[in-house]
Order: C-alpha cells, then structure tokens, then sequence
C-alpha cells in the first residue's frame, strides 16, 4: 500500500505549476508592448479608414510636398479597404485578448478584468483614437510599414473576410463630388479646405 503524499509534496507541485506561467518580471513588458499595438490597431483604424480614396487624391494632387508624400505613401494601403480594415481589426482583437488572458494571469480574475479593460479603453481606445483622429495623414504614413508586416501575418484569415465582404456589401466606393462642389472649392481654394479634415 503506497503511502499517503506528504504535504512538502504537493506545495512542490503547486509551485511548479505556478512557476511553468509567464514570470512577472518578463509578463508586465510584454503587457506594456501589447497595450502599445492595441493602441496603433485602435488608432490605425479611426485614422486609416477614415481617409477617404477620392480625399487622398485630392491631396496627391493639390497638396503640400509633405501632405503629397503621405497621401502617396498611404494610398496603395487604403485602396483596399475591406483588406486593411479586417487585418487591423483582426490585429486589435487578438492583441486585446492575449492582453486580458495576462493581466489575468497575473492578478485575481476581478481585479485583472477591471485592469485590463481601464487599460485597454484609456491607452488602447481613446488616447489613440484621439491623436490619429487629428493627425492622421502623418501619423498614417509613418505606420505604413508596420501595417505592411501586419497584413502579410494576417493575410490568410484576413483575405477571405475581405473578398466575403466585397461579395457581399461591394467594393468601397469614394466619395464622388459634382462640378459644382468642384468649381466652388477650385474658385475658393476649397480644394485645400476639402483636405483639412484628412490632414488637420
């Protein structure tokens, strides 16, 4: 008859297990890393999608030689925008998740939901949002190769969501403007007002 495990036992046990996690001193920067690709996923999104076709060419084509060179350097990007928008979504989701499943990990459940969730909308939402929402052509234009790194990692599951929403709801269409609007924003410099809310 094999004897009774002996209490030294089973603490050995409890601390492997609790020691085979993620360790503390290696978790909380890996968090901090997250929060910031949270941030640029959420960020990215407001200030890329929010960038229409037709008002990047418009500033391509009237423009400063800085506005010039950021429309141009997002353009190919945002051309197709049901691709770009299931890889930053994508991208945000899978960031957020593995973040709370850490702050988790590493506090109670309570304590890591109302962490990580205070986390993820003050540094991962509304500082981003509101920054990207205001200076999106550069800050856009200088995320650009990261974006291309991301849609290359994200391509197989983000490709397919992207045809299914071309299927499905059609191509993103541009805005389109009369000869009227055209002639008084010609007339009126208003081809530099139409920018505005693009470049800020």
């Amino acid at each position: 008859m094999n004897p009774p495990p002996h209490p030294m036992d089973n603490r050995f046990l409890e601390e492997t297990e609790e020691s085979s996690g993620l360790h503390p001193g290696a978790a909380w920067p890996l968090i901090v890393l997250l929060v910031a690709f949270s941030g640029l996923f959420s960020g990215l999104t407001l200030g890329l999608m929010g960038l229409d076709k037709t008002g990047l060419e418009i500033v391509m084509g009237g423009g400063s030689p800085s506005e010039k060179a950021n429309a141009k350097k997002i353009y190919p990007l945002r051309k197709d925008g049901n691709l770009l928008l299931c890889t930053l979504l994508l991208g945000n989701v899978a960031v957020n998740a593995l973040l709370s499943i850490l702050m988790a990990d590493l506090t109670s459940g309570t304590t890591g939901f109302l962490m990580s969730t205070g986390v993820i909308v003050v540094f991962g939402e509304i500082i981003p949002q509101a920054a990207c929402s205001r200076y999106a052509l550069a800050v856009g234009a200088k995320a650009v190769p990261i974006v291309r790194v991301i849609r290359a990692l994200f391509f197989v599951l983000a490709k397919p969501l992207a045809l299914g929403l071309d299927y499905f709801l059609g191509k993103e269409i541009g805005t389109y403007y009369d000869k009227e609007e055209v002639s008084e924003w010609s007339e009126g410099g208003g081809g530099r007002r139409a920018c505005e809310p693009l470049v800020n």
